[in-house]
């Protein structure tokens, strides 16, 4: 599966494909089923029925974004709404090396604070439904996006903020503003639609590989192909992350796709400012852990708690490590956020706490 993975990154081909096995039920856990499907095609090897379907994944996931997006754009672009889309239908349709072969399976979309009111008006007329109706949950958490379900049935995480949980949001991850200032057009099947310019898509990139884990073999190549797509002078690219103070985190997850995917993207990334004894950690981490390793300790704790230096890393690892003891200690608790609970108190205040971000 690395093998693979690695193959599409560099545009190598493959020389055999071994036996059917494990291999093949973790390349869809780290969604790179349709990625590995691509490179054996290409090296004229024969596909294992297991990745038979993985041929129509991407093209699949086009077809019902773009039945949501194209309507949405217009729509958000004729009230005046400052957004972009990010991640999956950008990552496949602009950044891959080889269009939709990237999967996903929801759309995300992020707005100016200020444009939030409009927007949950604007996606109740569009014939959106709001999956996550907890507003009292919704408000005491601060989580900057809330799930909708589209006319077609793709699923919409619509943010205020690239970063979700408000405790990271408050040390890491540049001002929604900012990026909405700097956004450009691209064109997803003859759509046109606003994304992240291309120093901050590298920077989000890696900030969601890094937060997420970094466990998953898509997140690395997500990373990869950004760099080999964006072409990042060092200096820019080193300026825009410290002013986010994100130059850490681009710099872990860096090192751990250099290890997996491409060395290349190196080349791209300066050291940190502060951290060095975090990225060294994270590198021993990654040399002894790699992604797909079925072993029940995968590391992703020690990325997911990378913040903008060494002491600020450490503390968010140990209460890290202290919620995940505690969550296997006690019992399961089923997730409410669906449920239809609080006010339209509620949801000011979590429109309030928005607009203080605007």
């Amino acid at each position: 599966m690395v093998a693979a993975v690695r193959a599409f990154a560099l545009g190598t081909r493959l020389t055999e494909v071994p036996a059917p096995g494990p291999w093949l039920a973790a390349a869809h856990r780290h969604g790179v089923a349709t990625v590995v499907a691509d490179v054996l095609r290409r090296s004229d090897l024969a596909l294992p029925p297991e990745l038979a379907a993985a041929r129509f994944t991407g093209p699949a996931a086009l077809l019902r974004t773009m039945a949501d997006l194209t309507p949405l754009a217009r729509r958000l672009d004729d009230a005046g709404v400052r957004w972009l889309a990010v991640k999956g239908p950008v990552l496949a349709g602009v950044v891959y090396r080889t269009p939709n072969v990237r999967s996903y399976n929801d759309l995300d979309v992020l707005v100016h604070p200020l444009d939030l009111p409009v927007v949950l008006d604007l996606l109740r007329e569009h014939g959106a439904r709001l999956l996550d109706r907890n507003w009292e949950q919704v408000a005491r958490s601060g989580q900057a996006q809330i799930s909708w379900a589209l006319p077609h049935g793709t699923k919409l995480d619509l943010h205020w903020h690239l970063v979700n949980r408000e405790a990271v949001r408050a040390r890491i991850g540049e001002r929604t503003p900012a990026l909405l200032e700097r956004r450009t057009r691209v064109t997803l099947e003859q759509t046109p639609v606003w994304s992240l310019d291309p120093l901050d898509l590298v920077l989000h990139t890696a900030q969601h590989a890094c937060l997420s884990g970094a466990h998953a073999l898509k997140w690395l190549l997500d990373v990869q192909q950004a760099l080999a797509w964006a072409g990042p002078d060092p200096a820019d690219l080193a300026r825009r992350a410290q002013a986010a103070h994100l130059d850490l985190v681009l710099a872990v997850v860096a090192d751990r796709t250099a290890r997996y995917v491409d060395p290349g993207v190196l080349r791209h990334v300066r050291p940190p400012v502060h951290g060095a004894a975090w990225r060294a950690a994270a590198r021993a981490v990654s040399d002894r852990v790699p992604p797909g390793d079925p072993g029940r300790w995968s590391g992703r704790a020690v990325y997911a708690s990378t913040r903008r230096d060494t002491p600020g890393s450490a503390l968010a690892t140990v209460r890290t490590l202290r919620r995940n003891v505690l969550r296997r200690a006690g019992e399961p608790v089923p997730s409410s956020i669906g449920l239809e609970r609080g006010t339209t108190r509620d949801r000011d205040a979590w429109l309030g706490l928005a607009a203080r971000h605007g």
